[in-house]
């Protein structure tokens, strides 16, 4: 059954698979984070009462452990107002920094355009010519693209000769070519185009039948999921079967295998796919939509053309995302990469340069970064190719610190114990809510940078990230969280 109007959202924590065969599933989205419940060895000065000059040997004692002897460590922790250097280890070092990364990006997009920006979605008319222009607003949802067409039936228009789908805003559609191929045939990881709909995801839904038979599956939206095709080999098992269904899609083909079996009383079990043509996607929700506002269309033309707005016409229709603060909370609190990967290719096009890392680079270098602490490949952190410094982190941070509108900057991070992807970590505490911080994880690859505003010592910056390691996410997430409660824990002595 049709279910066009469903405003697919999803918060997307997203995790990278590194295999070398066609994989079997990447992780998928999960909020699960792991508590904080410290362990500490008694050679270690107590927590609860640790001088600046103890927390080298405390941060020891941490990474000298069996499990992290094949990670590596890169630490910045700084003194907010007065910079002073509490610790560092590697700072000056390049790090793969996972979904950290997005404090740049969201950093340097709202330095560029202000907290109160919108991205605009517009309807233009010439003579019979009505054209559609996407500025790559990652929002727009079916009910935004209803409110477009009430407005044209508002307008008493009820025949559109000639609809041309102008998309030459920017590249369309762009995935960055160094994110793994397993990855975007999932919401974490969608290409970025000028006419986003719904984040370009459609929910696929797995429901046990009876014992030995096939799940049954449906799409969220019939219009995104028609572009696939399923070959079901699933198998409806037994009350408590562990749970193993896998999605793979056959290389270079519109197929989504899913093989496995689900419990009989396991209940629906959901999955993001990436819609596989955006674009396509768009346009045909956008002409049910006319339909249903009684506006027909004879001709539907897409473009590359440049936009010269004023020889479009008049603009008849319009809609505007929410601002700019909101858009970063989305990006920082969700880790959403859709959002980060649509603002810099939005600093991209603004700027005019030849690509999203150049636009971002010369931005943050007007904010003050230096960008020998930085090598870029994306605007989100997904790519492995991503490099940065500890050091260039602080530096990002503390920049923002600065500016008019650090607090709304802060604000987008999430808060310890309270919201975004924090909101289960740093639980076992007296004083939850004094850590602001972005998160990241890929496999091998887990970091924290963000802010520590600690009950008995002045504000800190920090950033810490582990690389290489083959520990699982919690382990790794576990000790960044030690170090983090020894930060909460200093004193002016």
């Amino acid at each position: 059954m049709l279910n066009l109007f469903s405003n697919v959202r999803q918060i997307v924590l997203f995790f990278s698979v590194w295999i070398a065969v066609p994989f079997i599933l990447p992780y998928k989205a999960s909020i699960a984070q792991t508590t904080l419940s410290p362990t500490f060895e008694a050679s270690q000065p107590n927590p609860q009462n640790l001088c600046p000059v103890d927390l080298p040997e405390a941060i020891s004692t941490i990474l000298s452990r069996p499990e992290f002897r094949r990670s590596r460590w890169g630490i910045l922790v700084e003194t907010l107002s007065t910079q002073k250097n509490l610790y560092s280890l590697e700072s000056d070092k390049y790090f793969i920094p996972a979904s950290t990364f997005k404090l740049l990006t969201t950093a340097a997009a709202l330095y560029k355009f202000g907290s109160s920006w919108q991205i605009k979605t517009s309807i233009y008319r010439k003579n019979n010519t009505y054209t559609i222009v996407g500025r790559g607003d990652p929002s727009l949802s079916t009910q935004d693209l209803d409110n477009l067409a009430r407005q044209l039936r508002e307008k008493g228009i009820t025949k559109i000769p000639n609809l041309v789908f102008n998309h030459s805003y920017f590249q369309t559609p762009y995935i960055p070519p160094t994110w793994e191929w397993q990855d975007i045939n999932f919401s974490y990881a969608v290409g970025v185009n000028n006419f986003t709909l719904n984040e370009n995801t459609v929910n696929l839904e797995l429901l046990p039948q009876q014992l030995g038979q096939e799940l049954q599956f449906d799409w969220s939206d019939d219009l995104a999921g028609s572009q696939w095709q399923i070959k079901n080999e699933t198998i409806t098992a037994e009350v408590g079967k562990p749970y193993n269904i896998s999605i793979n899609r056959i290389f270079g083909k519109p197929i989504l295998e899913i093989k496995g079996e689900l419990a009989i009383d396991s209940g629906l079990d959901t999955w993001e796919i990436a819609v596989l043509d955006p674009l396509k996607y768009f346009q045909d929700s956008f002409r049910v939509l006319l339909l249903n506002q009684g506006i027909y269309t004879i001709n539907e033309i897409n473009t590359n053309n440049i936009i010269i707005e004023t020889n479009l016409g008049d603009e008849i229709a319009v809609i505007k995302s929410d601002s700019l603060t909101n858009l970063i909370n989305i990006t920082n609190q969700e880790s959403n990469n859709l959002f980060a990967e649509s603002l810099i290719q939005i600093l991209k096009a603004e700027l005019k340069t030849e690509t999203g890392p150049e636009a971002l680079t010369q931005v943050l270098t007007e904010l003050g970064v230096n960008p020998e602490g930085y090598k870029l490949a994306d605007g989100s952190g997904l790519s492995r190719h991503n490099l940065i410094t500890p050091s260039a982190l602080v530096e990002t941070l503390k920049l923002m610190a600065q500016i008019p509108e650090a607090d709304i900057y802060q604000n987008s991070l999430p808060l310890g114990g309270v919201s975004g992807t924090l909101k289960r970590r740093f639980l076992n505490i007296p004083e939850q809510g004094i850590v602001r911080a972005k998160t990241g994880t890929l496999t091998g690859v887990s970091a924290l940078s963000g802010y520590l505003y600690g009950p008995h010592y002045e504000p800190l910056v920090f950033s810490i990230i582990v690389n290489q390691s083959e520990q699982s996410s919690s382990i790794l997430r576990q000790g960044i969280d030690e170090i983090v409660l020894l930060l909460m824990n200093l004193r002016s002595c």
